[in-house]
């Protein structure tokens, strides 16, 4: 699709960004229990539930919701390379197939995408001596050379910082908010590049920008349904968003 053609997607992003929760809003709810916090914060959703206290309930709740997010940002891209990386996105054996003939928005995003799946594969390779297979793509093996030897001189200094974000949290024994971080990367890169770029870049931001809210939301519902520690929601949020 040429950028122009992504007017009528801009346009419909402009409102549906208003959907994404601020922080602040997330964080007044770290008090209230899992009933109250989910009445609080389903104005995110893109229909209407009513509450039951009932874990498989609300847990499918939330993946109807993140499949409802995933059409929606495929309808807006139309283009069919992109929406297919897109609906790979849980499956990186896949997009190792869909690197031919990408343009250099997605080309540079995958890059970025698989050096944070294999910075993290590594740590964990390292951390708990774990047998596990690298994703390929171009530049695979020399970023995992950077990372044995810690020389981050030619590496993208946001793999860098996450590099070391997540090696601490896993030495802390917190792996539980490494997902909550590698969002947070993907969405401060998406966010760079749709301030330069009118295209495909927008849908992408809009989709990660909305998937961490919804996770974040899914582990406070959840987790004060399960009794988690106050502290340990109030640390994820920290995580997501910095």
């Amino acid at each position: 699709m040429r950028k122009w053609d992504y007017g009528f997607a801009l346009g419909q992003i402009g409102v549906l960004e208003k959907s994404i929760l601020p922080r602040e809003i997330l964080e007044e709810t770290l008090s209230l229990s899992s009933q109250e916090t989910f009445l609080r914060l389903k104005e995110g959703f893109s229909r209407g539930y009513e509450y039951r206290r009932e874990y498989d309930f609300l847990e499918e709740v939330f993946e109807k919701e993140e499949g409802a997010l995933k059409e929606l940002a495929s309808f807006l891209l139309k283009e069919e390379t992109a929406i297919n990386i897109l609906k790979g996105l849980d499956n990186p054996q896949v997009l190792e197939k869909a690197q031919i003939s990408l343009e250099s928005f997605l080309e540079g995003f995958l890059r970025f995408y698989f050096d944070i799946l294999n910075t993290l594969i590594f740590l964990r390779i390292k951390k708990h001596n774990l047998k596990e297979d690298f994703y390929e793509h171009n530049g695979c093996q020399e970023l995992l050379n950077i990372l044995e030897k810690e020389d981050f001189i030619r590496l993208n200094p946001s793999i860098k910082n996450f590099y070391y974000q997540a090696k601490k949290l896993i030495e802390e024994g917190q792996d539980y908010l490494l997902e909550f971080l590698k969002e947070r990367f993907l969405v401060e890169f998406l966010k760079e590049k749709k301030k330069k770029l009118l295209g495909e870049e927008v849908v992408f931001w809009y989709y990660f920008a909305k998937r961490i809210n919804l996770k974040v939301t899914k582990l406070f519902v959840l987790g004060k349904l399960c009794t988690l520690k106050t502290e340990k929601l109030k640390r994820a949020l920290g995580v997501a968003y910095g």
